[in-house]
């Protein structure tokens, strides 16, 4: 069996003072399930701001990207300095060309002045005897 309290209403005019009083917390219960509501929308805020931080996360990464991309492109321009640097090798090379060709040109005309200085000593050697001759005959010319 159960036994009974006697701090527990007995009466209904006691049971109906005690609904009375619990119905004066009823602002208490309002209060409560107030707070159940911002504790849920606190909850929406907490979703919203765990999808912000992964948004976040997304930009941080676009920014490292970002500086990857700008450190392509700085190399991108050290290269093209370095093509433009080949494009001056490049005609320097070609000047080059130009003048190995004059190079062989050259060449070809020290060998035609080598065989005209040949020729012009055979012209000296002649010249020579002619006037070792021409003397001779002076000399002859005089003694007459």
């Amino acid at each position: 069996m159960c036994e009974t309290s006697t701090a527990w209403p007995h009466t209904e005019a006691e049971y109906s003072r005690a609904w009375l009083s619990m119905a004066g917390y009823g602002w208490v219960w309002r209060g409560i399930a107030e707070y159940g509501g911002v504790l849920q929308s606190m909850r929406g805020i907490a979703e919203y701001g765990r999808s912000i931080a992964g948004y976040c996360r997304v930009l941080q990464s676009i920014a490292g990207y970002c500086r990857v991309l700008r450190g392509i492109a700085e190399y991108c321009g050290v290269l093209q300095s370095i093509a433009e640097y080949c494009g001056v090798l490049q005609s320097i090379a070609e000047y080059c060309g130009v003048l190995q060709s004059n190079v062989g040109i050259l060449q070809s005309n020290v060998g035609v002045l080598q065989s005209n200085v040949g020729v012009l000593q055979s012209n000296v050697g002649v010249l020579q005897s002619n006037i070792g001759v021409l003397q001779s005959n002076i000399g002859v010319l005089q003694s007459k």
